[in-house]
């Protein structure tokens, strides 16, 4: 059982755990009738599942509710102040008194850090096609570093729980192994030993108010839900073409057959065009008591791709308390 100071350092943190499932669908291909006539294309949907941990911290490193009224509010408190005990209300004063009036700050900022045990959508080279545009679902651990900053409005009440909106900038960094099975796939790479993404946009959040936490607005907001889209660059979604065209040219010859063309000699990576296109990427997410649900969309040139995820979730401060 951690001590008191652990749990502190861990609710400061909010670690979260998560365990469950993430679903995917299955990999596309063509199926022939029996007679070779006609043709049909077929998946598994959501057929495909794998097992979810991850561990996520988002702790809230600034919180301000004053902004451009801050001279406004002091010379207010000052005026209703005790003339013969007058107080030189601060900046930082005077953003107290307007989270206490509002209930929580006008502004959050919040770093994050996710460890995931998940799986991955993963391009590789085919059989069928000289452009390495095979996407298949492999596992990994992934990495993820990101921050979001919200501006905070539309506080009401369900109940006895109180909530507030808000809206900002999020990015976030992308780092995913790679297998021995996915790096033979990609033949135009081989030496690339980790996927590397990027992406920016926005994010929409639903915050909760934790009762337990009192009522210092920095530390008792937390997310009940979010959903957040950006645009950025996703090495695992990486495709290659070879740059010379032709049907005979060593690298297309590798492209079409990477089993063979490991055992022969792979040409070098000037062979190859790798493309790396922009991608529209949608993360979302709810948090009911135990339950957690999320989703993943990753759309834009080439494959595509959608997972679903659902499992339990707790803060391990409150885990850690409760045993």
């Amino acid at each position: 059982m951690l001590a008191g100071s652990d749990n502190e350092v861990l609710e400061a943190l909010r670690v979260r755990i998560v365990g469950g499932s993430i679903f995917s669908n299955g990999q596309a291909s063509v199926v022939k009738s029996a007679d070779g006539k006609t043709a049909s294309v077929q998946s598994s949907q959501f057929a495909q599942a794998a097992v979810y941990l991850a561990f996520e911290s988002q702790p809230r490193v600034f919180g301000w509710s004053c902004w451009f009224a801050c001279d406004t509010l002091i010379k207010r408190q000052r005026a209703e102040g005790d003339a013969s005990k007058r107080v030189d209300y601060t900046n930082a004063r005077a953003s107290l008194i307007a989270q206490e009036d509002r209930g929580y700050d006008r502004f959050y900022l919040d770093p994050a850090v996710s460890l995931r045990l998940t799986t991955i959508a993963v391009t590789g080279a085919s059989s069928s096609t000289t452009a390495g545009d095979e996407i298949q679902s492999k596992k990994a651990a992934q990495v993820i570093f990101g921050a979001t900053s919200t501006f905070n409005f539309g506080g009401f009440n369900v109940n006895k729980t109180r909530f507030h909106w808000g809206f900002g900038p999020v990015g976030r960094a992308i780092f995913q192994s790679v297998s021995d099975g996915q790096r033979s796939a990609r033949v135009w790479n081989l030496e690339d030993d980790l996927f590397g993404s990027w992406a920016v946009g926005g994010r929409l959040t639903l915050f909760e108010k934790d009762r337990k936490a009192g009522d210092l607005a920095q530390h008792g907001w937390a997310p009940a839900a979010y959903v957040d889209y950006s645009y950025g660059q996703f090495q695992n979604f990486e495709t290659a073409t070879a740059r010379d065209t032709s049907a005979s040219s060593a690298a297309t010859v590798c492209l079409r057959d990477p089993a063979t063309c490991l055992a022969t000699g792979v040409p070098p990576q000037s062979a190859f065009v790798r493309g790396e296109k922009w991608r529209h990427y949608i993360e979302a997410r709810i948090f009911l008591q135990y339950v957690y649900l999320g989703l993943d969309l990753n759309n834009g040139s080439g494959p595509d791709d959608l997972r679903f995820i659902g499992g339990v979730s707790m803060r391990l401060d409150q885990f850690f308390s409760r045993r």
